[in-house]
């Protein structure tokens, strides 16, 4: 009955449809019935559910990859600005440099 790569072992269906043999003072079918029943139930329910958590479990792994390759477009994006203003602050120092003015050792530049 346990069959490998399925996700569940047994169907709501192999629950429902299973025959037991009768034996002499036996359970009540009627009872084992009604019992197979509920369980029939509640085990659609969890594969309902089971569907769902998979379902939200995928989104979740497709949003974290968008989170993920934004970051990394993101921390691209300041590397490229910081080597722009590294860039210019070079090019202004170079400028006034040239004009007498020395402003290429201070730690902050206004621009």
């Amino acid at each position: 009955m346990n069959r490998k790569g399925d996700s569940m072992a047994i169907t709501p269906n192999e629950i429902l449809t299973k025959e037991f043999d009768s034996r002499f003072r036996g359970y009540d079918a009627n009872q084992v019935n009604d019992f197979l029943d509920m369980i029939v139930a509640d085990y659609d329910q969890l594969i309902v559910e089971s569907e769902r958590l998979k379902e939200q479990l995928a989104q979740a792994h497709e949003k974290n990859a968008y989170f993920a390759q934004l970051q990394e477009s993101l921390n691209s994006s300041i590397l490229v600005a910081q080597e722009a203003a590294e860039r210019l602050k070079a090019a202004l120092c170079f400028q006034h440099t040239h004009n007498n003015v020395n402003i290429c050792n201070t730690t902050e530049l206004y621009i």
